[in-house]
């Protein structure tokens, strides 16, 4: 029996899917593993993970959407950890944050210090951003030029600068909403009965009016 029955017996004894272990296997930065050094290192990342606070269904979740998690070395995962921690984050966030992006384990530090720093001359504090990407990881995949279309797209509805920084602070999922969808709630807001500079003024003070389903 080789080494990759191995891997794909131990794979299935996890509860992958044929599906998510030929999608695991397939990955371009995994095929280049020895397979018994590819053994090893799932089996090794599982156990870190698990030891570190995930849960199994987490760590089935996250390898599903990047495998390559299964091929980073121990020591850069602890890097990243650290680097996270480093920042602001607690050892809570980091799982939280990870578990809603496991993407964040793939960008350099640099990267994301880089995002803080843009998201800073855009007018929030190191402290909001931090705070705003508990909530919302994937600020951290957003370009930057993404991020000031949306506050752009924002205040051509109406908003200031000052109340978009101010909203997304309180809602930084807005962040993840298209302007379809925004301008969408704002109709059916509309349609209740109020005027578009109420729903304007309403929004200002209680943007999670977004969040909510309009029936």
């Amino acid at each position: 029996m080789n080494e990759m029955v191995n891997v794909k017996e131990y794979l299935i004894s996890l509860g992958y899917s044929n599906e998510s272990i030929e999608k695991i296997l397939g990955n371009n930065s995994l095929t280049n593993f020895k397979e018994d050094t590819l053994l090893i290192h799932i089996k090794n990342n599982y156990n870190f993970f698990i030891t570190f606070g995930y849960n199994h269904k987490d760590i089935l979740k996250m390898t599903k959407t990047l495998p390559t998690l299964y091929g980073y070395s121990i020591e850069n995962i602890k890097q990243k950890i650290e680097d996270l921690i480093s920042l602001g984050y607690s050892k809570s966030d980091v799982i939280k944050m990870t578990k809603l992006l496991p993407a964040l384990y793939s960008l350099s530090i640099e990267n994301i210090k880089q995002k803080i720093e843009d998201l800073i001359s855009l007018g929030y504090s190191k402290s909001d951003v931090i705070k705003m990407t508990k909530t919302l990881p994937a600020l951290y995949s957003l370009s930057i030029e993404n991020i000031k279309q949306k506050i752009d797209d924002l205040i051509s509805l109406g908003y200031s600068c000052e109340d978009v920084i101010k909203m997304t602070k309180t809602l930084p999922t807005l962040f993840g909403l298209s302007i379809e969808n925004i301008k969408q709630k704002i109709e059916d807001l509309i349609s209740l009965g109020y005027s578009k500079n109420d729903v304007i003024k309403m929004t200002k003070t209680l943007p999670t009016l977004f969040g909510l389903s309009i029936e």
